[in-house]
């Protein structure tokens, strides 16, 4: 589960309007502004300060650009919206894949630069906008990984639980797959 700490701005009208600024790009500019309905902020008060946040995976949501090139909004609606992000290597890449979600996936990529031009690594991440409550990722990455992997798969539900499969690939995953059910069949076989 991510928690956004959302920015909160009064309109011309008097109504509040909630953001966060997602990705990191050439000297840190965001990759997208996300504004937020209000319906969907929570409120925390703690030390007798009130912050705003919103936390990923959202159910009953949708996600669609804004008037400016570089904005999303989030509303209610009928999708789960996820959050996936890959670091990169020292001085390396990071890349993913969606390897399983619902036809009708929607994948709004961003960059998180590890340096003012990303010179010391550039991580990619997405939000993931699907009507499926899990999507499987898989994923890849450079640079020096000081002994940790290079790939893997990660699976996201929408209730906040991840599963890591370090090492492992697609093709691997769709194989455990198959023989998983395979099994599940001989064992209905037998009863």
């Amino acid at each position: 589960m991510k928690k956004f700490n959302l920015t909160e701005v009064e309109g011309v009208d008097g109504k509040r309007y909630y953001y966060f600024d997602l990705g990191s790009e050439v000297h840190y500019r965001p990759t997208y502004r996300v504004w937020v309905h209000p319906s969907l902020v929570e409120k925390e008060i703690k030390d007798e300060k009130i912050s705003f946040y919103v936390k990923l995976p959202l159910k009953g949501v949708d996600v669609f650009p804004g008037k400016h090139p570089k904005t999303l909004v989030i509303r209610p609606g009928g999708r789960n919206l996820f959050y996936f992000y890959c670091p990169p290597g020292y001085r390396g890449e990071s890349e993913f894949e969606v390897v399983e979600a619902s036809p009708a996936t929607e994948v709004y990529l961003f960059f998180e630069y590890q340096s003012e031009r990303g010179s010391l690594g550039v991580g990619r991440g997405a939000l993931i906008a699907t009507e499926s409550d899990k999507v499987v990722v898989e994923w890849r990455r450079t640079g020096r990984l000081y002994g940790e992997f290079g790939h893997g798969l990660m699976v996201l539900y929408s209730d906040g639980r991840e599963n890591v499969f370090n090492g492992l690939s697609a093709a691997d995953f769709k194989m455990i797959k198959v023989l998983v059910n395979q099994e599940e069949i001989e064992k209905g076989k037998e009863a």
